[in-house]
C-alpha cells in the first residue's frame, strides 16, 4: 500500500481528479446467507488515452457497530486500446460480504498517471424482525470476500453425537433453470440450489446425507452420494460440468411420458426411507406433459414411511402460483410443500423441516421402545 493512498483514505476527502460515478449497493442477503456489499463504477471513456490504461482500487471496510478490524482490499482493472471512439462509459462493479452490522467504506481508485477518484459511505446490514434468529454465514462486524466458487468444501461442522440423534435426510435435487428451455442455468439458479444444499449441510442435527442429483428434462442421474457424513461439493460441481441444457433427444420431444416415466422410475427407486429419516426434493417448479398414474402414487404411498418435502424454487411465485407435477405428487403423499423466493424462505424451511424430521424420529423410536417393552 503506497503511502500518499493511505493519506487519502485516511483524510476521507473525496476527489475527482479522475472522473468517475460511483453508486454503492446495500447488502442484500444471498442465498448463501451472507450479506454482499459493493459499488458501481462508471468512467468515461474520454478520460483515457488512444492506448489504454490500468485502474487499481484501493478500499478499505471498517467495522463500527460492532468493532472490528479493518479489512483491505485491491481490484485492478485492465482498460484497452479504446481507438478513436471516445464516447460512453467505461463499467465495473466490485463485491464484499459482510456479517450484520454498520460499516465505513472508504474508496479510492488511481490511474497510472496518477489521478485519483476517492469516495467514502456507510452501509448497514440488517436482517428483518422475523429472521432474527437466522443463523448467518459471517458473524457481526465480520469482513470477507466474496466468495465466487460456489461449489467449495463446507468447512467441518460440530454436530450433535448419535447418542442426540443424528439424523440421515435423502435430498433429490433437480437442476433445472427457472424457465424451462433455457441453454444455461443462471448463477442466481445455482446459487439458490446450492445454497439449500449449504443450509442443510451446515445444521448440527442432521449427520447422514444421501444426495441424488438430476435433470427432469433432460432425463438424467448426474450425481450420486449415499449415507454420507457431508455433501462432496467439489465432486458435485464437476458433475454439474457436464450437464447440457436445451439439448433433447427428438424421441424425448415425441413421447409425452419421457419425463413422467423417468420421474416415476426415480420416485420408486429413491422415495422408499431405506433408512433415512426423511425425504427432501428440492429444484423449480416442472409442469410435465402428463401426470403421475394413480396407481403409481398408491404404489408409493405404500413404501414411503418418513416425511416428504419439496421445496421448489420460484423467483417470481405470483407468476406461477399454481402447484407443479411434483408437488402434486407431494400432496398426495401428505407430504409439506416449501415455496422459496427468498434466502429467508429457506432458512424458515429448513428449520421447520428439522424440528418435523426431529419430532418424527423421536416419535418412532418411542413407539419402538414401547412396542418391546410388551414383548414377552
Amino acid at each position: 500500500m503506497h503511502t500518499e493512498d493511505l493519506a487519502v483514505l485516511v483524510s476521507r476527502v473525496e476527489r475527482r481528479d479522475l472522473p468517475c460515478t460511483l453508486s454503492p449497493g446495500r447488502p442484500m442477503l444471498g442465498f448463501d446467507l451472507r450479506f454482499h456489499a459493493g459499488y458501481e463504477v462508471a468512467v468515461p471513456v474520454s478520460t483515457f488515452g488512444s492506448e489504454g490504461d490500468e485502474l487499481r482500487v484501493l478500499f478499505r471496510v471498517r467495522p463500527l457497530r460492532p468493532e472490528g478490524p479493518d479489512r483491505f482490499f485491491v481490484q485492478r482493472v485492465e482498460v484497452p486500446a479504446l481507438g478513436d471512439n471516445r464516447d460512453g462509459y467505461l463499467y465495473f462493479h466490485g463485491t464484499f460480504d459482510v456479517g450484520e452490522g454498520q460499516y465505513q467504506v472508504d474508496w479510492l481508485m488511481r490511474d497510472r498517471a496518477g489521478r485519483v477518484c476517492a469516495d467514502f459511505w456507510e452501509v448497514t446490514a440488517k436482517l428483518p424482525e422475523e429472521y432474527q434468529e437466522m443463523a448467518l454465514g459471517l458473524r457481526p462486524g465480520q469482513v470477507e470476500r466474496t466468495e465466487f466458487e460456489l461449489f467449495r468444501d463446507e468447512p467441518p461442522v460440530l454436530r450433535y453425537d448419535d447418542s442426540r440423534g443424528n439424523l440421515h435426510v435423502k435430498v433429490l435435487l433437480n437442476v433445472a433453470p427457472q424457465q424451462e428451455g433455457r441453454a444455461t442455468l443462471s448463477p442466481r439458479d445455482t446459487s439458490a440450489l446450492v445454497g439449500v444444499l449449504r443450509t442443510l449441510a451446515r445444521d448440527p442435527r442432521l449427520g447422514r446425507f444421501s444426495l441424488t442429483v438430476f435433470n427432469l428434462q433432460q432425463r438424467q442421474i448426474l450425481y450420486r452420494q449415499v449415507a454420507a457424513e457431508r455433501i462432496d461439493f467439489p465432486h458435485l460441481g464437476e458433475a454439474l460440468e457436464k450437464l447440457q441444457l436445451g439439448t433433447v433427444d427428438l424421441a424425448a420431444l415425441l413421447d409425452r411420458d419421457a419425463e413422467v416415466t423417468f420421474l416415476a422410475e426415480l420416485l420408486r427407486t429413491e422415495l422408499p426411507d431405506q433408512g433415512a429419516d426423511a425425504v427432501i426434493i428440492v429444484g423449480p417448479k416442472a409442469f410435465l406433459r402428463a401426470d403421475l398414474p394413480a396407481e403409481e402414487v398408491e404404489y408409493l404411498r405404500a413404501r414411503v414411511r418418513c416425511p416428504v418435502f419439496y421445496m421448489n424454487y420460484v423467483l417470481q411465485p405470483y407468476q406461477v402460483p399454481w402447484r407443479d407435477t411434483i408437488g402434486e405428487i407431494v400432496r398426495r403423499l401428505r407430504g409439506q410443500e416449501f415455496t422459496i423466493s427468498r434466502p429467508g424462505d429457506m432458512w424458515r424451511a429448513v428449520v421447520q423441516m428439522v424440528s418435523t424430521i426431529s419430532n418424527y424420529r423421536a416419535s418412532r423410536q418411542l413407539a419402538a421402545a414401547q412396542a418391546g417393552g410388551r414383548q414377552p
